[in-house]
């Protein structure tokens, strides 16, 4: 039996009548057919709650707010994909609302590619979840990572996704309960395509991270630390690339995350900032300090930097 068309039918809940002529022009301008609303007690008195493949809402709004929204949806056993975009997001704010099955959430100003690439990605997902029951698609296979795939991602991955929990973490104790929570956290029921377990892996092990040690810039001391550190590792015993490991680990907590993320993981700007809570000039910023930190911590490496320079340049860009 041939699959249903996509529904391109999506609802945009937000009480800023500018921000919804905007997305309502740019989701047209794609192909979609959006329906605004100003409020979210508006959408749920509409029969759109039934008939949507895609919702867009705004976090903070006057009477029921976005989480609130999504709350009483899931309440009702309700699969609708839900994009948050927010103003007044932080990290925390961001791995709740996906915990509790967003699509996304998006700081304000948004990227219109990235959120018609996520618009579409939830679209996608919310038509597969309606067309099945458990999971399957047409041809009876189970296109969601169970429990078993996700341990087979760490036993195949092991010692690169350690790796990086504990690059992010810094030592070894905190490493391995970022990396054991990561594990955790995936075999849950997490609703991830198969192909995104590695990716999703991945980001188990940041979030933890970011819970255990809650990075902030520090923009007077990180100097003057690093400095330090930097002192007494002149020789390094495990490169990582072109970068001495002893000397990403004196990096401050926040320029570290910085670092393992955009340069080593290659993550986006934005997709940093969502994680760590900030802007993405402060993401820029601290990426580009990292970097000149540890190009400059042995003598005659610079040259050796020029590629991860050129990626700082990238991310300004």
């Amino acid at each position: 039996m041939s699959a249903q068309p996509i529904s391109r039918l999506l609802a945009i809940v937000d009480d800023d009548e500018s921000l919804q002529r905007s997305l309502q022009d740019l989701t047209e301008s794609d192909g979609l057919s959006p329906i605004c609303f100003s409020s979210a007690e508006e959408f749920l008195d509409s029969d759109a709650r039934d008939k949507v493949s895609c919702l867009i809402a705004d976090i903070r709004m006057p009477g029921i707010s976005g989480l609130e929204l999504q709350a009483r949806l899931k309440a009702e056993r309700r699969r609708t994909p839900i994009i948050f975009i927010t103003a007044h997001g932080d990290a925390k704010m961001r791995i709740h609302a996906i915990g509790e099955g967003a699509a996304e959430l998006l700081p304000k100003p948004f990227d219109d590619a990235v959120l018609l690439k996520v618009i579409h990605t939830a679209v996608e997902s919310g038509e597969m979840t309606e067309q099945t029951q458990n999971g399957t698609h047409g041809n009876g296979e189970n296109r969601y990572a169970t429990g078993e795939d996700f341990l087979k991602v760490f036993d195949e991955d092991l010692s690169g996704l350690y790796q990086l929990s504990f690059l992010l973490a810094g030592n070894h104790q905190k490493a391995e309960e970022c990396f054991v929570a990561g594990i955790e956290d995936c075999v849950k029921a997490n609703r991830v395509f198969r192909e995104w377990a590695r990716a999703w892996a991945k980001r188990m092990i940041v979030e933890n991270a970011i819970r255990e040690l809650n990075p902030r810039r520090q923009r007077l001391n990180s100097s003057a630390l690093l400095r330090t550190a930097l002192s007494r590792n002149q020789q390094s015993s495990d490169p990582i690339g072109h970068f001495d490991l002893d000397h990403m680990l004196g990096l401050a907590d926040f320029e570290r995350f910085v670092f393992v993320l955009c340069v080593l993981e290659r993550y986006r700007v934005h997709e940093c900032a969502l994680f760590l809570g900030c802007s993405t000039s402060e993401i820029r910023e601290a990426c580009a300090q990292a970097i000149e930190e540890l190009a400059n911590s042995r003598p005659g490496a610079s040259n050796r930097y020029e590629d991860r320079e050129r990626r700082a340049k990238e991310l300004e860009a």
